[in-house]
């Protein structure tokens, strides 16, 4: 295996020696430990990462199970798409998800892109209110130091679509942005579809009772979890009454969605 790696970083230059070297630790990592954690049947645990739901700060608190800071860990995963320290693994990448071979899973990508095995795999989410989501996710891209002691971070692309204020914002954001948490789990942005996709998950939290549902994930996990703060919007903003009317108007599907999933729980 040594002698692999160094071959590849004779030949293979940037990104592609990093995906090399990945992928052959990844090899070894899986042939020399296993995950120290199973309970009840689940072998792996997968969070639907919607922005701005506090799921940062949740991806964090497994890392923080390894005893290592989750910077640390991130940082791995920024280079790698795989981190692994004291037993725990960890993976970004869709190839990875699909494989199985982890302890915690998280991606911004919808359920009908990456999904889980379907066996052994806990899967949950975490909602939060539509319009509240939304203006957090424009200070967070509006703010240029949001990201900066994070490796894993937004792409300038979308940074410029909070370039110029809220409403040229809200002009700019992609529908599947601006509604992430239908579009996550529906394709055509279906209602009834996305909640019931969202019904078949093991839990979903909401990020306005996140102490309380915290509770509630430790207790199914059997696993006793360190939540902070991470990634703050931090950038001062509070829209007028207009621009929330405005958003309120853009967002009634996702309000009807978690209507209907807080029906259901």
């Amino acid at each position: 295996m040594i002698a692999q790696v160094a071959r590849f970083a004779f030949q293979k230059p940037g990104h592609e020696l990093r995906y090399h070297i990945g992928k052959t630790f990844w090899t070894l990592n899986g042939l020399l430990s296993k995950n120290v954690w199973t309970h009840n049947g689940y072998r792996r645990i997968y969070l639907y990462h919607v922005r701005k739901t506090a799921g940062t700060s949740i991806a964090f608190a497994f890392m923080r199970l390894t005893g290592r800071d989750p910077h640390f860990i991130e940082k791995r995963l920024a280079r790698f798409a795989f981190a692994q320290s004291n037993g725990y693994r960890y993976v970004i990448s869709s190839r990875l998800i699909r494989q199985g071979r982890y302890f915690f899973a998280y991606h911004h990508l919808p359920a009908y892109v990456v999904e889980p095995p379907c066996g052994e795999t806990f899967k949950f989410t975490v909602l939060r209110d539509p319009v509240d989501r939304v203006i957090s996710l424009y200070r967070y891209l509006a703010a240029p130091s949001a990201d900066s002691s994070f490796s894993l971070t937004a792409p300038i692309e979308q940074r410029r679509w909070a370039s110029e204020g809220f409403d040229r914002f809200l002009d700019r954001l992609p529908s599947y942005h601006l509604s992430n948490q239908l579009y996550m789990f529906s394709k055509s942005g279906s209602v009834d579809e996305a909640v019931d996709q969202l019904g078949k998950l093991d839990m979903v939290l909401r990020t306005e009772r996140l102490d309380r549902d915290l509770d509630r994930l430790e207790s199914a996990l059997n696993l006793d979890l360190s939540l902070s703060r991470e990634r703050p919007s931090i950038f001062p903003f509070v829209p007028t009454e207009a621009q929330r009317g405005r958003l309120e108007d853009l967002l009634k599907l996702e309000f009807e969605m978690l209507r209907q999933v807080d029906l259901l729980s």
